[in-house]
Protein backbone atom coordinates (compact mmCIF):
# COMPACT_ATOMS: atom_id res chain seq x y z
CA UNK A 1 0.00 0.00 0.00
CA UNK A 2 3.06 2.47 0.18
CA UNK A 3 3.45 4.94 -2.74
CA UNK A 4 7.01 5.45 -3.88
CA UNK A 5 9.18 7.30 -6.22
CA UNK A 6 11.12 6.08 -9.52
CA UNK A 7 14.03 7.80 -10.35
CA UNK A 8 15.51 6.97 -13.93
CA UNK A 9 18.94 8.44 -15.37
CA UNK A 10 19.74 7.05 -18.90
CA UNK A 11 23.67 6.64 -18.50
CA UNK A 12 24.17 8.36 -21.88
CA UNK A 13 22.13 11.34 -20.42
CA UNK A 14 24.65 11.86 -17.75
CA UNK A 15 27.87 11.28 -19.59
CA UNK A 16 26.82 13.32 -22.15
CA UNK A 17 26.04 16.42 -19.72
CA UNK A 18 29.48 15.50 -18.01
CA UNK A 19 27.27 14.50 -14.37
CA UNK A 20 29.09 11.41 -13.60
CA UNK A 21 30.48 12.63 -10.03
CA UNK A 22 27.12 14.69 -9.57
CA UNK A 23 24.93 11.77 -10.02
CA UNK A 24 27.35 9.89 -7.39
CA UNK A 25 27.29 12.17 -5.22
CA UNK A 26 23.21 12.29 -5.10
CA UNK A 27 22.77 8.51 -4.42
CA UNK A 28 25.72 8.93 -1.95
CA UNK A 29 24.53 11.56 -0.20
CA UNK A 30 20.77 10.43 -0.34
CA UNK A 31 21.45 6.87 1.26
CA UNK A 32 23.21 8.58 4.18
CA UNK A 33 21.31 11.31 5.13
CA UNK A 34 18.18 10.81 7.47
CA UNK A 35 15.90 14.27 7.47
CA UNK A 36 12.57 14.76 7.53
CA UNK A 37 13.20 17.86 4.95
CA UNK A 38 15.52 15.28 2.38
CA UNK A 39 13.95 12.91 0.28
CA UNK A 40 14.59 9.08 1.54
CA UNK A 41 16.62 6.56 -0.71
CA UNK A 42 14.83 3.42 -0.42
CA UNK A 43 17.43 1.67 -3.09
CA UNK A 44 19.50 2.00 -5.97
CA UNK A 45 20.42 -0.29 -8.66
CA UNK A 46 21.41 0.00 -12.36
CA UNK A 47 20.56 -1.34 -15.52
CA UNK A 48 23.46 -1.49 -18.39
CA UNK A 49 21.95 1.12 -19.65
CA UNK A 50 19.88 3.15 -16.80
CA UNK A 51 20.34 4.16 -13.32
CA UNK A 52 17.42 3.86 -10.75
CA UNK A 53 16.39 5.20 -7.41
CA UNK A 54 13.53 4.22 -5.42
CA UNK A 55 12.79 7.18 -3.15
CA UNK A 56 9.97 8.27 -0.83
CA UNK A 57 6.92 9.68 -2.58
CA UNK A 58 6.64 13.50 -2.34
CA UNK A 59 3.49 15.32 -4.12
CA UNK A 60 4.55 17.87 -6.16
CA UNK A 61 7.53 17.56 -7.51
CA UNK A 62 10.94 19.55 -6.30
CA UNK A 63 12.12 22.78 -5.86
CA UNK A 64 13.84 22.76 -9.14
CA UNK A 65 10.79 21.84 -11.33
CA UNK A 66 9.15 24.32 -9.53
CA UNK A 67 11.61 27.21 -10.85
CA UNK A 68 11.82 25.95 -13.52
CA UNK A 69 7.91 25.93 -14.43
CA UNK A 70 6.81 29.11 -12.72
CA UNK A 71 9.88 31.00 -13.48
CA UNK A 72 10.14 33.22 -10.02
CA UNK A 73 8.42 32.61 -6.85
CA UNK A 74 7.00 35.24 -4.60
CA UNK A 75 8.03 36.41 -1.63
CA UNK A 76 5.87 34.62 0.92
CA UNK A 77 6.87 31.25 -1.00
CA UNK A 78 9.96 32.22 -1.11
CA UNK A 79 9.91 32.81 3.02
CA UNK A 80 8.69 29.78 3.38
CA UNK A 81 10.98 27.93 1.58
CA UNK A 82 13.66 29.09 3.37
CA UNK A 83 11.89 28.50 7.04
CA UNK A 84 11.74 24.56 5.49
Amino acid sequence: GDIYALKVLRKEDIIKRRQEANTQTEQSILARVNNPFVTKLYYSFQSNDKLYMVLEYASGGDLNCMLNNLGSLDEATTKRYIAE
